[in-house]
């Protein structure tokens, strides 16, 4: 009798001890997809706001100069190298920016036109900046591990069939950020010359038209 208890005994110990361990692996492994789930909600949010600061530095740039020589290949005071040659970026890998296939370039173009085209008017999408976000300033005063590039593109509803000049003082920008573990981030926003008091484009300046998150 005292050997059969001896045994339940044990049996229910190591069946304890099991349900314990699942337990604590559980609650471990709980811990752990929480932290990951607010790591990736604080890169996200991150990711975001280095979009919106790319498009800024480009409003910024392309208020004070003539567009034309931007859609043309005119590029941005921030960039990083040489774009038709693949950029190897600490922690997010090799990138290819311009031009041929498998480039961002081409994956912006197909996301933003979406197989549409405007005969001579299809917008061609050129890429005017791009270089880590750690750029922006000088030292160590941003040090968020990101990879920016913006392109520009003319509006098509200009009608002028050319793609690689402004004629209605409109233009398309899309803007992507990658970050470390396939972190991406992409906008699009329609910008446009302000207006004078009598309803004509300003020589300088530019205002926002319309701005979305994209997803591809």
């Amino acid at each position: 009798m005292l050997r059969n208890e001896s045994g339940i005994a044990l049996v229910l110990a190591i069946a304890l001890a099991t349900i314990l361990g699942v337990l604590g692996a559980a609650v471990a492994l709980t811990a752990q997809m929480e932290t990951l789930i607010s790591g990736r909600f604080e890169q996200g949010r991150a990711l975001a706001y280095a979009a919106d600061g790319a498009l800024a530095m480009a409003f910024a740039e392309l208020g004070s100069t003539d567009w034309t020589p931007a859609l043309g290949g005119a590029v941005s005071s921030f960039t990083d190298g040489d774009p038709t040659t693949a950029h190897r970026i600490p922690g997010i890998g090799t990138v290819a920016l311009c031009c041929g296939a498998g480039s961002l370039t081409v994956a912006v173009e197909q996301a933003a036109n979406a197989g549409r085209a405007w005969g001579p008017n299809t917008p061609r999408w050129t890429l005017y900046a791009w270089g880590p976000v750690a750029f922006w300033l000088p030292g160590d005063a941003i040090r968020a591990p990101f990879y920016v590039a913006v392109w520009i593109a003319d509006d098509p509803s200009d009608g002028d069939g050319n793609p690689s000049a402004d004629s209605n003082q409109v233009i398309d920008l899309y803007t992507v950020v990658l970050g470390p573990g396939g972190g991406r981030r992409s906008l699009r926003a329609l910008a446009a010359r302000p207006l004078d008091a009598d309803g004509e484009p300003l020589v300088q300046g530019i205002r926002l038209l319309s701005w979305h998150e994209t997803r591809w």
